[in-house]
């Protein structure tokens, strides 16, 4: 799930693919042309020619034609919108509900559930949607739950991921939709936030962070991360990006010296 498709698509733009998901992203980046920068079917469709031409190796202008007309389609279609999630606040009483069930996995997955079924107000309505009737209250999508595992960080097989399903169904927290979908039961939408999810990238982090566990926020782009001594103030994108700086400083020192 991408939670800022704005970001991606402008970060798309500098480094080309993220994923090998060319499909998904091209749908992005043809949302992106359409709603952003305004351009109409024609255009978009060039600049994703000219995107492909420029990022991916293979690219073959009969061969990926489809696969650029079915983005582009997708892309001008103005139910699509881009997805641009500001924050979600997460509420004690949310908080209390999931310690209650005194299982370190089944709270991981209650609290990525709870967030991602906060997110849901900002999804573009689509046809699928209205169609199941989920379109009001908190829904965690199935498609086999795969963002729910992968942000909760648990890496389990099919059968495994279905018994923590049925067990979550049992905690009374939540339900299973006729949609196959996760009902979110605890949600608190009166009380005031005790903190409010801003970063995406580490989910699981501010959970663990809740119930004790070490984590520390950059103190540059301001994330949050498990730092690996008392002296780690970095994330680990910011510290690559501080230890290339230092070596290409004292490069420059070396040599300034030595000349």
């Amino acid at each position: 799930m991408i939670f800022n498709e704005l970001e991606y698509a402008e970060r798309m733009l500098k480094e080309g693919f993220l994923q090998d998901k060319y499909l998904m992203e091209l749908k992005l980046l043809a949302k992106y042309y359409n709603k952003i920068k305004g351009l109409i079917t024609d255009d978009v469709k060039i600049k994703l020619k000219e995107f492909c031409k420029k990022y991916l190796p293979e690219y073959n202008e009969v061969l990926h034609l489809e696969l650029i007309v079915k983005a582009v389609h997708y892309g001008v279609q103005k139910k699509n919108t881009l997805v641009i999630v500001p924050f979600i606040p997460i509420m004690k009483n949310e908080l209390e509900e999931i310690k209650k069930l005194n299982n370190l996995n089944l709270e991981r997955l209650s609290f990525i559930a709870l967030i991602l079924s906060k997110t849901n107000k900002y999804m573009p309505i689509s046809n699928k949607r209205k169609k199941n009737k989920i379109i009001k209250g908190y829904y965690v999508n199935n498609y086999l739950f795969k963002d729910l595992f992968d942000y909760a960080g648990i890496v389990c097989n099919r059968k495994e991921k279905d018994i923590f399903i049925d067990q979550l169904c049992e905690t009374k927290l939540f339900n299973l939709t006729i949609f196959c979908a996760l009902e979110v039961n605890f949600v608190d939408e009166i009380n005031k936030p005790e903190f409010i999810i801003q970063y995406f990238d580490d989910l699981i982090l501010e959970y663990l962070k809740y119930i004790g566990h070490n984590i520390v926020y950059c103190e540059n782009c301001g994330k949050s991360f498990i730092p690996s001594n008392n002296r780690h103030k970095f994330c680990r994108d910011c510290w690559k990006e501080k230890r290339k700086n230092d070596i290409n400083e004292n490069a420059k020192k070396y040599y300034h010296n030595n000349k």
